[in-house]
């Protein structure tokens, strides 16, 4: 697979509520930084797949990339139609970050080379030879330094004198995942299904979902970012993807939290104002759902994105007397001032 070109701006703003365009995240200097690199045209791109954190931040890059003029998308959706497979630019064919798990740049490359192998089944956009992608808050190689990057990959057997793909020429390698040595993908469908769950925690229901083995090798404690909810971790669209489901097909009780305000919890906002109610809102949740069920190694707290400060922050509380943190999506400097207030 060959990528064409690439387009960068460094972030212009000091932190997220202060932004210089009402374009957010800002789109516009690494849209035009690509098009400068590359003979193609938005008309020559046959697949987008763009950043949709927001459903606002596809309206903008679709604007800042060209394929229609600034504040002109809303019309150019036509209700949806511009952007279906057979539209005018089919759009995040995977179905969108609610769908494959908003895994950022990565997931959107990786669904962009699937389009121009011709692989991705009844998803897949006829004829798809070039693709356009943006990532979020993350470079496609997880870099939280770097603010945005696009690339363009028009396909290689178009291309003049190009190869083959490595997987159809001949004595080939095998692919990683079927070579001798690779680990066996995990059978999601062995692993427990995940089952919704309400407690009362002092007066407040917290809901969630709960994945569980009888004899966890540990349990994961999962948070999810703004604007989602504990489904986020069960990935609807793609199961093998889901958290809760590979969790529990490798031993390990998953338990994903709607956040407080989140869920059954939103009509309590007066509970959750502090910091340290939402910990204990969320320990008081964990341990009604695992009762007196076994814990394994113990518990081990997860955050994505606007999740990560409260798992910070219970692992910091003086009663994590068995919770450490396993993984936050989000720059170190947030999670920072989490557990560490300015001086």
């Amino acid at each position: 697979m060959l990528f064409e070109a690439v387009g960068t701006q460094i972030v212009e703003r000091t932190d997220w509520d202060q932004s210089t365009l009402t374009h957010e995240p800002q789109v516009l200097g690494q849209a035009a930084h690509l098009w400068t690199r590359t003979s193609l045209r938005p008309s020559d791109v046959d697949v987008a797949e763009l950043y949709d954190g927001f459903s606002f931040n596809c309206l903008s890059w679709l604007e800042a990339l060209g394929f229609c003029g600034i504040g002109e998308a809303k019309d150019f959706l036509d209700g949806g139609q511009a952007i279906a497979r057979d539209g005018v630019i089919p759009l995040n064919t995977h179905g969108g970050q609610l769908s494959h798990g908003r895994t950022h740049g990565m997931g959107l490359i990786h669904e962009a080379v699937t389009q121009l192998r011709g692989d991705a089944g009844d998803r897949q956009v006829e004829d798809a030879r070039v693709a356009v992608v943006s990532s979020g808050g993350l470079t496609p190689a997880g870099d939280p330094d770097a603010d945005r990057l696009v690339s363009v990959s028009p396909r290689p057997d178009v291309a003049a004198g190009a190869a083959p793909r490595p997987d159809v020429a001949a004595g080939a390698a095998p692919r990683f995942d079927v070579a001798v040595g690779a680990a066996p993908r995990p059978d999601v469908a062995a692993g427990a299904a995940p089952r919704p769950r309400v407690v009362l925690v002092d007066g407040v229901p917290m809901s969630g979902l709960v994945a569980a083995v009888d004899e966890p090798r540990a349990v994961i404690v999962a948070f999810h970012g703004g604007a989602s909810t504990a489904a986020y971790f069960d990935c609807p669209g793609h199961p093998r993807l889901s958290l809760l489901r590979v969790g529990a097909a490798l031993g390990f009780t998953v338990v994903a939290l709607d956040r407080p305000g989140y869920g059954s919890s939103a009509p309590y906002p007066d509970a959750m104002q502090e910091p340290d109610q939402r910990v204990a809102l969320a320990y008081g949740a964990v341990e009604k759902v695992l009762a007196d069920g076994s814990r394994g190694a113990g518990l081990f707290l997860l955050g994505h994105s606007a999740g990560c400060e409260l798992a910070v922050r219970m692992a910091a509380d003086e009663n994590a007397v068995d919770a450490g943190i396993l993984g936050s999506a989000w720059p170190a400097p947030a999670c920072g001032t989490a557990i560490r207030p300015p001086r």
